[in-house]
């Protein structure tokens, strides 16, 4: 270009420049919309990938001196969750796991209750910290596998499907299916207030409906839940490990109720909540959470005062654990349909419905369904 008029070349080298942005700004727009699909195929993939929840789902009970209510949590539970599939397949908890503490007046009671369950795997609290222990180590084992969480105190009276609950968990967005709800629970017994179901609730499956839970209140709006709740085991160490802190202290789930507490703090927290924003439950009631005793001192967690006894054969029913535990050397059981024909309206329920598990002719029921 040296034998060209100055303002010839000054033209010539603007049009270069000129392509050479235009160059760079469709380059720029490919690397954009590259970035732009590679975000796409990692939030796909991502989702993919929270719902591709495995066949497996795992059950872990947790149990404190209430071998009565243990008994009758473990043969419910089995009863209706061991049941088949639309071809024939069986179908249930791949394991059933119980994390309990007993004291030593309570030994030879659970001893009867594992004896009677020889499947089911029990794991005891010995020492301070092997709760967390415990619990920290079968997560690790069945991280890839769903994990219900179910306390001593739930009964069981209607089927219900494992198969459908890991189902539900294939959609990224849903967090955790809770087997204690149902759409009929209106009241919240532990805050003793109204607990309103979420509106434009969806059916998913056959038994099985999904909500949103920022639109319900009280048990509606409780994103981890002991009573029943069934995460993603990868979730669940998520969880954990925000919950022990940089410092790796297990303190903070030495117990099931600080589990429940510091776990629904955790699930805000780390934004899990955030980003599985429903979460599934039955289209029925399954279950009811026999709320007549406590036995933790962590928290003054509010049960149901039962009505005085009238005669001397009720007065071992009396809701404490020493007097249920007596019901279960002399031959005692729930009486399950009692639990289902009473139609609950609340989680947590104050009724004991009793019946002679030899004959199952002479059945007594005390206590009332909600508040």
């Amino acid at each position: 270009m040296e034998g060209l008029p100055i303002d010839v070349r000054l033209r010539i080298l603007g049009n270069v420049l000129k392509h050479q942005q235009n160059d760079l700004k469709n380059q720029g727009s490919s690397l954009k919309d590259s970035s732009q699909r590679s975000k796409s195929r990692e939030k796909d993939a991502e989702q993919k990938s929270e719902g591709s929840a495995n066949e497996r789902a795992v059950c872990v009970v947790m149990s404190k001196d209430r071998a009565f209510q243990l008994q009758e949590c473990l043969r419910s539970l089995i009863i209706f969750s061991s049941t088949t599939t639309e071809k024939g397949k069986p179908q249930g908890f791949h394991s059933i796991y119980v994390l309990c503490h007993v004291r030593e007046r309570f030994k030879k009671s659970y001893e009867r209750v594992r004896d009677r369950f020889p499947s089911v795997k029990f794991l005891y609290d010995t020492k301070p910290g092997d709760f967390s222990t415990n619990l920290l180590s079968l997560v690790q084992r069945h991280s890839n596998d769903l994990i219900c969480f179910v306390v001593d105190d739930m009964v069981f009276f209607r089927e219900f499907s494992v198969e459908e609950i890991v189902e539900s968990l294939r959609n990224p967005k849903v967090l955790g299916y809770q087997l204690g709800l149902h759409p009929n629970v209106k009241y919240c017994h532990p805050r003793d207030a109204k607990s309103i179901p979420p509106t434009n609730m969806e059916k998913c499956g056959k038994e099985s409906v999904c909500f949103r839970r920022i639109l319900g209140t009280g048990d509606w709006n409780y994103p981890w839940n002991l009573c029943g709740g069934t995460y993603r085991g990868k979730h669940v160490i998520l969880i954990l490990n925000s919950i022990s802190g940089t410092d790796n202290t297990k303190k903070a789930f030495d117990h099931p109720n600080n589990l429940e507490v510091n776990g629904n703090l955790a699930v805000a927290k780390i934004g899990l909540g955030e980003k599985h924003p429903l979460s599934t439950c039955p289209s029925q009631p399954v279950s009811s959470v026999v709320t007549v005793n406590r036995v933790q001192d962590i928290y003054k967690n509010r049960i149901y005062d039962l009505p005085k006894p009238q005669t001397q054969d009720i007065k071992k029913q009396d809701g404490s654990v020493e007097s249920l535990d007596r019901l279960l050397w002399e031959g005692y059981q729930l009486e399950l349909r009692a639990y289902k024909d009473a139609k609950p309206t609340s989680v947590h329920v104050g009724m004991l419905a009793l019946e002679r598990s030899s004959t199952c002719t002479s059945s007594t029921l005390i206590g009332r369904i909600v508040k």
